[in-house]
């Protein structure tokens, strides 16, 4: 980073500038409106009516739910993984209310289908931890997924080059992978799933059954 801050500074540096990045002192916040003369600036600053400042306040308050929804996923022992279908917020006049940006930024980050906001829950957070049976099909395929892509990683593979997975499981594995068989190829650049007697691969647990799986990795051009 010290040299390409330097290369990008020598390409814009004037004549009258320090001869390097290094010896330029850091800049200094300007303002974004001025307080005096201009009243509606000074109105805007102390009541938090301008638009920079409702987007950090908007901010806080989703950095703050965030915070809470993981707390509560933590108390109640379910991983980050694991799909949750509501969040209810208790507060109905918040900025992120009506804002559908930052709802997204919070389902993304707690991993919920839906927030809804209402004053008839007792704390300011309400996470719905019951897990039905799709959510949960939905959290092992999370699961399973990343545990392929770790492999791949491990084995040096290179991003993009096709493999075919070779898998020994149960019926209940089986049926679990012919399910979602399309998603598993793309998010793994899969080119096919074969069923073998794997004697030699890596044992994936998923739910109430394992895996064992080994990549048979193909060249690049094909």
């Amino acid at each position: 980073m010290p040299f390409i801050a330097e290369e990008v500074y020598q390409k814009v540096r004037e004549e009258n500038d320090p001869i390097s990045v290094h010896l330029e002192m850091w800049p200094k916040r300007k303002p974004a409106l001025p307080v005096w003369p201009n009243v509606m600036a000074l109105v805007r600053r102390l009541f938090g009516t301008h638009d920079d400042l409702k987007l950090l306040s908007a901010m806080d308050e989703e950095r703050r739910f965030v915070t809470l929804a993981l707390d509560a996923r933590t108390r109640a022992g379910i991983k980050v993984r694991q799909p949750l279908a509501l969040l209810k917020i208790r507060n109905p006049k918040l900025e992120i209310r009506n804002n559908e940006e930052f709802q997204k930024l919070i389902k993304d980050e707690v991993n919920v289908k839906e927030i809804s906001f209402g004053a008839d829950i007792q704390s300011e957070i309400e996470l719905d931890t019951e897990i039905t049976s799709e959510l949960k099909k939905e959290g092992d395929l999370r699961g399973f997924i990343r545990a392929l892509q770790d492999l791949r990683k491990n084995e040096g593979l290179i991003p993009g080059q096709k493999a075919v997975l070779h898998i020994k499981t149960s019926e209940d594995g089986r049926h679990f992978v012919e399910e979602f068989g399309n998603e598993i190829k793309n998010a793994s650049s899969l080119s096919g799933i074969e069923w073998s007697d794997v004697r030699e691969g890596e044992t994936i647990s998923i739910g109430d059954f394992s895996l064992i799986v080994k990549f048979e990795y193909l060249p690049p051009h094909l």
